[in-house]
């Protein structure tokens, strides 16, 4: 993962001119294990980071911005950022830091990528900064938990009567330490994240300066979150912060001055106000008060609006050209003619209901004999004709069909398919089974398995897919895994045909093709390819770009490993051609001698398996061979065995890829019939050889020779 530079425009405020600005903003789709992956994680860091694009006096090249990270890969930007900071010492400015967050985690740490970064590391790390100001701000859920050891609490507002001061530290979360940071599909992000960006985009003006300081943003997004988490399922969601700093000067986040368009909110205007791109993406929602003016600095473009008040529904469509405001009133919209679903950055409790039914008979889908609705839960027993569907089941449902609306928490056993929208956990056993969040449990299926997150279990079926992570066994005709997840997966893929895992993959594959991206474990398989391999292939076929593992098979091609051709004469024929390909340690290879001395048929073929020792101008190669020497391949003659054949070989390189090669071998030949054979007769060699058995003057069905080998190798 490369961070990508994102492109900033110079803006900020007369007071932070000696200023230079940094911020770095981490998108974390994924969490550990268990976790459902989020949607709008990567968003919420660009439009953080594109409020600052536009308003917050950050230059153009001191953007970062990292997309599902590693761990070590956040350690390695920070370390960079470290010596940035270093150099603008050096030049004589005054660096400020804004550390940004948006992903799982948990009251041990950030979780990016199904690793860890501790809290106290992430503290240390940023504490550390030689920067002026350091400003960490942290959605993800238990994200509270950033805040001990700090003095953090969570209430509204902080500093609203001394100003917020210049140099120090602060740190905002947007839940308790106990709590999940939620994220809404409607909002197209987090509702911390996106009530704080509507709050630098300035709704959280408060004192109507033109200016968002630090404190305003801050009570803006705490009074916003806290309002629109009220009536979710996951309950309401406190911000937090923590703060140390010294100074005198207020510490402004974004200055609306630096605007190149902007939407001016009437005061005769109030209700929710929600205002949406051309591309259909909410940028701003606010709850407009009436009476007072709502300036919100937004890039020029056409943009949708819909004001809520308590008796009608409006919308408006405005072209919002640079160069000024647009003046938003009344007259501007025309009228037109629930509990919201959200995904959260931690662990999913169950919902509640306010309905259940312990038992339901169904004769098709909406009818029953209890009158079963869609919105009300099954705990217990049911069983279905033609299909039933439920807003959850937590229990036993025996039928032909069911679609669940929410999670399943049973057993779901169906004749022809089993829908679930949300997480399996239990067993769905039917022709197809469906999870559209994680299964933890036993999907058992005729034709397809599929689960929309991380498959904790067992997935039987023709085909067998997980779109996150694999943590248990996948078994199938074809088996596919981590589609959406870069976080490590682990298990065993049991394909009859086809085994792929996109991501890493910390197991073992088996089947005719295994595929896997980043192979942590083992393949067997007739072919096996893998992107990069810290693991081991063995099979027919072996094909990886690079890595620290092994493979051993008939045809091994890794794009870092060892390529050779030798040309040499030996004991086996005046001409000889060898091909080797391995890793940088094992390789396998081909082996062709020609005699023409011999007539058509003076030939000796076989096959190699060697390991390699040693890189620059001087290595050595050791290979055992499984030759089948001229003898064998005599049509009047078949009865002699094959050759084993043992060289060691001294490459010292003198141009280019060109190598000198020199080496002793050794040879072991028998026959099947328990003929004798005669070195001098049934060999033929060509260079000077030494026969070590049996002694000259008594052949046997068995022989061991010694010789050596003189050539030249290419590598590639």
């Amino acid at each position: 993962m490369i961070p990508w530079l994102v492109t900033l425009a110079l803006a900020g405020s007369a007071e932070a001119a000696d200023r230079a600005r940094w911020v770095v903003a981490v998108g974390a789709h994924v969490g550990d294990l268990g976790t459902e992956r989020l949607r709008h994680a990567g968003s919420d860091a660009l439009a953080f980071v594109d409020a600052l694009v536009d308003l917050g006096g950050v230059p153009r090249d001191h953007a970062i911005f990292l997309q599902d990270p590693t761990v070590d890969e956040l350690r390695g930007q920070l370390d960079r950022l470290q010596q940035l900071l270093a150099d603008a010492r050096l030049r004589g400015e005054a660096p400020e830091v804004v550390f940004f967050y948006s992903g799982h985690a948990d009251d041990r740490g950030l979780t990016p990528s199904g690793q860890r970064l501790p809290w106290a590391e992430l503290r240390t790390r940023i504490a550390g900064l030689d920067a002026e100001l350091r400003v960490a701000v942290i959605d993800a859920c238990a994200s509270g938990s950033f805040l001990r050891g700090k003095g953090g609490v969570q209430q509204p507002g902080f500093l609203q009567d001394q100003g917020t001061l210049a140099s120090g530290e602060v740190y905002l979360t947007s839940a308790s330490a106990d709590e999940a940071a939620q994220e809404s599909d409607r909002l197209g992000g987090s509702y911390f994240t996106h009530h704080l960006v509507t709050g630098l985009r300035g709704a959280a003006d408060a004192n109507a300066d033109l200016r968002v300081s630090l404190s305003e943003a801050y009570d803006y997004a705490y009074q916003q979150t806290v309002a629109g988490t009220e009536l979710s399922w996951a309950g309401v969601q406190h911000p937090g912060y923590a703060i140390d700093l010294t100074g005198r000067s207020d510490v402004v986040l974004t200055d609306l001055r630096a605007r190149t368009a902007a939407l001016a909110l009437d005061t005769r205007l109030g209700g929710t106000i929600t205002v949406r791109d051309d591309s259909g993406r909410m940028v701003a929602e606010v709850d407009k008060p009436l009476g007072e003016p709502v300036l919100l600095a937004l890039p020029p473009g056409t943009y949708t609006l819909r004001l809520w008040t308590p008796s009608q529904t409006y919308k408006a469509r405005l072209q919002v050209p640079s160069g000024g405001a647009t003046e938003v009133g009344s007259a501007t919209f025309q009228p037109v003619a629930s509990l919201e679903r959200t995904r959260l950055r931690g662990a999913r409790p169950l919902a509640t209901w306010t309905t259940t039914h312990r038992g339901a008979f169904h004769l098709a889908p909406f009818v029953g004999s209890q009158g079963l609705r869609r919105d009300v839960r099954l705990a217990g027993f049911g069983f279905n004709v033609l299909g039933a569907t439920h807003a959850q089941l937590t229990g036993f449902e025996l039928g032909a069909g069911t679609v669940i609306g929410s999670d399943l928490v049973g057993v779901d056993w169906e004749g022809l398919f089993s829908f679930v929208r949300g997480r399996a956990t239990g067993w769905q056993l039917g022709a197809l089974t469906w999870s559209g969040a994680d299964l933890r449990g036993v999907q058992w299926a005729g034709v397809l398995a599929r689960t929309g997150g991380d498959a904790s279990g067992w997935q039987i079926a023709t085909v067998a897919l997980a779109d996150g992570r694999l943590h248990g066994v996948q078994w199938g005709l074809v088996t596919l895994s981590g589609a959406h997840s870069p976080a490590p997966g682990a298990g065993w893929q049991l394909a009859g045909v086809y085994a792929r895992a996109a991501g890493s993959f910390d197991g073992v594959q088996m089947g005719l093709v295994t595929h896997a991206d980043d192979l942590r474990g083992a393949q067997l398989g007739v072919v096996n390819v893998a992107k990069e391999r810290t693991g081991l292939q063995l099979g027919l076929v072996n094909v990886s770009r690079g890595g620290r593992g092994e493979s051993l098979g008939l045809v091994t091609w890794a794009s870092n490993g060892y390529h050779a051709v030798d040309v040499w004469s030996g004991a086996y024929a005046p001409i000889g051609l060898s091909l080797k390909l391995g890793t940088k340690v094992l390789y396998t290879g081909f082996e062709l001698g020609l005699d023409p001395l011999n007539g058509p048929l003076g030939v000796s073929a076989g096959l190699l398996l060697g390991a390699h020792v040693g890189k620059g101008r001087v290595f050595f190669d050791t290979d055992l061979g499984a030759i089948a020497p001229e003898r064998m391949l005599r049509a009047e003659d078949p009865k002699y065995g094959i050759d084993l054949r043992w060289t060691g070989m001294l490459a010292v390189r003198v141009a280019g890829p060109v190598h000198v090669v020199l080496g002793p071998e050794l040879g072991l030949g028998f026959a099947f019939d328990d003929r004798p054979l005669d070195l001098n007769e049934d060999e033929g060699f060509f260079l000077p050889t030494w026969s070590l058995y049996p002694t000259q003057g008594h052949p046997g069905p068995h022989a061991v020779w010694a010789g050596y080998r003189v050539g030249l190798r290419a590598t590639f």
